[in-house]
């Protein structure tokens, strides 16, 4: 916590005295959500419209400002939610799916047209984010309170990706927790495995110690 605050210390006080203390740490929120909620979104988002890909929405931000720019985004947004909310549901589930799956349509949608490294792809993701969710069970009752924070990462950090929009980069951060939750549930598997296996072998042995001979 301590590295943490002396890395975002400066960054603050660069905003407060830049921004006179409109902004915190990013002011772009605002964009981002737009950016996913807007009527141009296809599905997920509209990368198209960043003011660094339409000059359109360059000129925009530059006649408004930063701050300004950021705030008639929000509003836009906020907007299209209320007005549309079937339309951003879908969004969000495209963007959920694409946040654990890697892909924005339902499995067997992509299944059914997708050659072999397509589908090997499809099926290991698939599988990584099963394995996690089965580990994150297993942490969760085996742990109990000790795995509190590895649910908050998996709950919490995605979500405000679903609301804005998302690309498969933006989980890297989570990875490797999502790689170990993984790994525990395939060894907690092979030891249930195993000693289910012992526990048969034993009781096939002891049965056949106490059979009556004749």
């Amino acid at each position: 916590m301590i590295g943490l605050g002396l890395v975002l210390v400066p960054w603050i006080v660069r905003n407060q005295l830049v921004f006179h203390g409109q902004v915190f740490l990013r002011s772009n929120f605002g964009l981002e959500l737009w950016l996913g909620n807007n009527p141009e979104v296809p599905a997920s988002w509209s990368w198209w419209l960043h003011p660094t890909e339409s000059i359109k929405e360059k000129e925009e931000f530059l006649r408004l400002g930063e701050i300004a720019y950021m705030r008639e985004k929000k509003r836009a947004a906020i907007q299209f939610i209320k007005i549309h909310p079937a339309d951003s549901m879908r969004f969000q589930y495209h963007r959920f799916m694409e946040t654990w799956t890697g892909f924005g349509e339902p499995f067997l949608d992509i299944w059914r047209g997708a050659g072999a490294a397509l589908r090997a792809e499809l099926a290991l993701n698939y599988a990584l984010t099963v394995l996690m969710l089965f580990g994150l069970l297993g942490a969760r009752r085996s742990l109990s309170l000790d795995s509190l924070p590895l649910v908050n990462v998996i709950v919490l950090f995605p979500a405000v990706y679903y609301v804005t929009h998302t690309t498969p980069r933006y989980r890297h951060p989570i990875d490797p927790i999502i790689v170990i939750l993984a790994a525990y549930a395939l060894v907690s598997g092979m030891r249930y495995f195993r000693d289910t296996m012992a526990r048969w072998r034993g009781s096939r042995e002891l049965a056949a110690e106490v059979r009556p001979s004749g």
